[in-house]
């Protein structure tokens, strides 16, 4: 397929991109995709591009999704599109135009690795590695963002609780129980707070919590600290508030990464002893 036929077949792609962005107020409905919905429509899809690969290689769909010149416009695209998250007010994760570039972009990914269960045996594990890799990095940070939930609790040092709130203002209660056990601020020699943290009790378990220093409550949740009761230096918070943030893709998401790093590995390795056994026989 020529290049120029393929520019202008992904040009009319993001324009419809584009279009829709624009003429649709909302963002794109990410939340209706929950599970089991995104696992509804991913399988099938990845059934459909395997076909497409075994039965009709030839194509004209099969050529665009297989194209060099696909790869390097959806990479330039995807760049655009993550530099201008600063500065176009309607360019977000969850809106119209990343759901268009997640797409295109996840469907060559998933099509290419199929493409690459025919080459040598030499290099196909290094290829499977780092593109499969870069695809679950993907599919478990857009497709399983419908899956992410957050929840804020204020947490005492008088009693235990196991209310949370979600952004929505939705009640909900929590498998254990929280109570403050003690609170330390430092403080700036302008009498401003340097560093505070808080010691949890989190069930059973004694927890210290710090700001940007994230507690690992499990393998999909993570405790955040958000704030806490602002008193005169040398009086302790009565209180603080603490964030859960569940992301049950996270596992799919971190064996991408350890794939994308086995693969890069694999390809230093292989690239180093080429390039050793061609200066061995001159």
């Amino acid at each position: 397929m020529k290049k120029r036929v393929i520019y202008m077949i992904w040009a009319a792609y993001f324009g419809a991109a584009l279009g829709c962005q624009l003429a649709v107020s909302d963002n794109f409905p990410i939340t209706f995709f929950a599970f089991p919905v995104n696992a509804a429509l991913l399988l099938p899809g990845a059934v459909l591009l395997w076909m497409l690969h075994k039965k009709k290689p030839t194509s004209l769909l099969a050529g665009l999704l297989a194209s060099p010149a696909t790869t390097f416009l959806l990479l330039a695209v995807s760049i655009v599109t993550f530099v201008a998250l600063e500065f176009i007010a309607w360019l977000r994760p969850d809106s119209w135009w990343f759901f268009f570039v997640f797409s295109a972009l996840s469907a060559h990914l998933l099509f290419i690795t199929f493409r690459g269960l025919k080459k040598r045996k030499k290099h196909r594990l290094r290829f499977l590695l780092n593109h499969a890799g870069l695809l679950l990095i993907l599919v478990g940070g857009f497709a399983g963002s419908a899956d992410t939930a957050q929840y804020r609790l204020r947490v005492f040092k008088e009693e235990s609780t196991q209310q949370a709130f979600t952004p929505d203002g939705k009640s909900l209660r929590l498998p254990q129980a929280f109570r403050l056990e003690r609170f330390d601020v430092t403080y700036y020699s302008n009498g401003m707070p340097k560093n505070y943290e808080a010691h949890l009790k989190v069930g059973t378990e004694n927890v210290l919590l710090r700001v940007n220093h994230p507690y690992r409550l499990s393998w999909a949740e993570n405790l955040y600290l958000i704030d806490y009761e602002h008193r005169p230096e040398g009086e302790e918070a009565g209180h603080c508030t603490v964030e859960i943030v569940r992301q049950p893709w996270k596992p799919v998401q971190w064996t991408g990464i350890w794939m994308l790093m086995a693969g890069s590995l694999l390809l230093f390795v292989q690239g180093l002893s080429a390039s050793k056994k061609g200066a061995e026989t001159t």
